[in-house]
């Protein structure tokens, strides 16, 4: 755990397993890890277990965790972990929260090797109802803006499988459907990691490709438009990614390369 405002570490919080995905409630101070660890946000103290899944999100508004276990979405009460219901959702291995509208966002991913078949179930938080689904989203990694209702998946499932190049779907949270489909370009299956300024508008998609010569390549991708004003070389290695909306300044850990690349999607 750090502080945001210096970067000190302020505590080590050790996990049996280390966690892939982490969601925050700022409502009730809690941190959920998809290994299945609730943490305190505040003392980082371990404060309770949920079943763990493939990924985690959190819709602070209604106050409900959704995890996906690769079948089935889970809808639970974020206060107390208490089960409120399953929505049957085969090959569910993504989910991100749209607080703001009220929808979670479920990505599909098929386990079949068919990897452009994937589809995508838009959730009512609420009610746990699925209202809309958009064919044809393609993407194991994903991110959301609420305030533009939009969503963004990007699939690193082609390469050295199909040498398609990585490409990237905004999904309206809303409507359900794709209102924009972009190739990224890249031939190597990399690493993503994506991290979205609301306040802007815009996603940032980092990838870092396998090969160990090749650097850290940043997309600055409009979430209403689809817009690409800005590609920017990094340094090297599997990245990070943390966005201060205040600033409008995105931080990039280059891993390979013990660096931070700090972009200012103000001036694009």
């Amino acid at each position: 755990m750090l502080d945001a405002t210096t970067g000190a570490i302020l505590r080590r919080i050790g996990v049996p397993a280390p966690p892939s995905r982490l969601a925050v409630d700022e409502r009730t101070g809690r941190v959920f890890a998809n290994t299945g660890q609730v943490l305190d946000a505040r003392t980082g103290a371990l404060i309770g277990h949920v079943a763990p899944g493939a990924d985690v999100a959190v819709d602070a508004g209604s106050g409900r965790l959704f995890t996906v276990d690769g079948a089935r979405l889970l809808i639970r009460d974020d206060a107390t972990g208490r089960l409120l219901s399953t929505v049957p959702i085969a090959d569910a291995q993504a989910v991100v929260a749209d607080t703001r509208h009220h929808r979670a966002v479920v990505g599909i991913v098929p386990s079949d090797d068919e990897y452009f078949n994937e589809d995508t179930a838009i959730v009512d938080t609420r009610t746990g109802h699925v209202v809309a689904g958009a064919t044809g989203a393609h993407g194991d990694v994903w991110a959301v803006d609420g305030r533009a209702g939009r969503a963004i998946a990007v699939s690193t499932f082609t390469s050295n499988e199909t040498g398609s190049p990585i490409s990237a779907d905004i999904i309206d949270t809303r409507a359900g459907r794709v209102v924009r489909h972009i190739d990224l370009g890249a031939s190597l299956r990399p690493d993503v990691v994506i991290g979205v300024d609301e306040q802007r508008g815009n996603a940032v998609v980092v990838m870092s490709c396998c090969a160990p010569w090749l650097r850290n390549v940043a997309y600055v991708i409009g979430m209403r438009d689809g817009r690409i004003p800005r590609q920017v070389v990094l340094g090297g290695g599997p990245p990070a990614i943390a966005v201060d909306a205040a600033t409008g300044h995105v931080y990039v850990a280059n891993l390979r390369d013990n660096t931070v690349s700090v972009l200012d999607t103000t001036h694009l």
